[in-house]
């Protein structure tokens, strides 16, 4: 397995009652398998499974506290996420 991932955060208060944040996340991973495998039984030959797959995510967030009073706080928030996803992988016969 291999993997990167990174977020960068920046915050601010607006006023006395506005806080703000913002901030970017981007993360990658890689996973590869080979895993021999003995299908004698069944098919009487070996086999040798194989599967590769890559993860690339983005996004961005904000978020926003404002205080309605001494009491109450009111929290806004939104998120935009991409993800893409690959995948390659089967079985062959070492037969």
């Amino acid at each position: 397995i291999e993997q990167f991932t990174q977020e960068i955060r920046a915050s601010a208060a607006l006023n006395e009652r506005i806080d703000t944040l913002v901030g970017v996340f981007y993360s990658w991973d890689e996973v590869g398998t080979r895993t021999p495998g003995d299908a004698t039984q069944l098919f009487a030959t070996q086999v040798l499974i194989t599967a590769d797959q890559t993860t690339r995510s983005a996004a961005t967030f904000a978020n926003a506290d404002v205080a309605l009073d001494d009491d109450w706080v009111l929290t806004l928030g939104a998120r935009f996420t991409w993800e893409d996803k690959e995948f390659s992988g089967g079985t062959t016969d070492l037969n």
